[in-house]
């Protein structure tokens, strides 16, 4: 009779408190799956003890990657878009104050987004962050909102 587990991993380590299903063929194959790797836990905790900056890291990475920060984030970008349309159909004169608001969210939405790219670039340094198209992207569209902004 085929026997299925779930092992569950730290919320705080590299697969972020994923849980990984099994099924072994009986309970004696199933026994010696979870010795197996309770040894290579014991093994990689004796051997490799974590870092403070690599624990960070991964907490930084796994709040960034997180489904509530990434629905932030996409909550953040559509509010900037509209917030762009409306401003470049209004077109309000430069000296007004509805322009300075405009100019203002402008700049708040550019401060956000330089903070969401650091704490990308910090939870994903350096080649999972530069390996991904969309990291590239993000940084380059950044890079220019900062220096529009100057």
């Amino acid at each position: 009779e085929k026997v299925a587990f779930e092992i569950k991993t730290i919320p705080d380590g590299y697969n972020g408190g994923r849980g990984y299903c099994l099924r072994a063929r009986d309970w004696v194959e199933c026994q010696a799956w979870v010795s197996a790797i309770n040894a290579q836990v014991a093994a990689v905790t004796e051997v490799a003890p974590v870092k403070l900056t690599t624990m960070w890291q991964t907490r930084l990475g796994n709040f960034y990657r997180n489904w509530h920060t990434q629905g932030i984030l996409a909550a953040i970008i559509l509010l900037n878009f509209v917030l762009s349309i409306v401003s470049a159909q209004m077109n309000p004169p430069k000296n007004s104050e509805l322009f300075r608001i405009f100019e203002l969210m402008d700049r708040i939405f550019t401060g956000l987004f330089t903070v969401e790219l650091l704490v990308n670039m910090a939870g994903n340094w350096f080649f999972p962050f530069w390996r991904d198209a969309w990291n590239i992207f993000d940084f380059l569209v950044v890079g220019v909102s900062l220096a529009a902004a100057l």
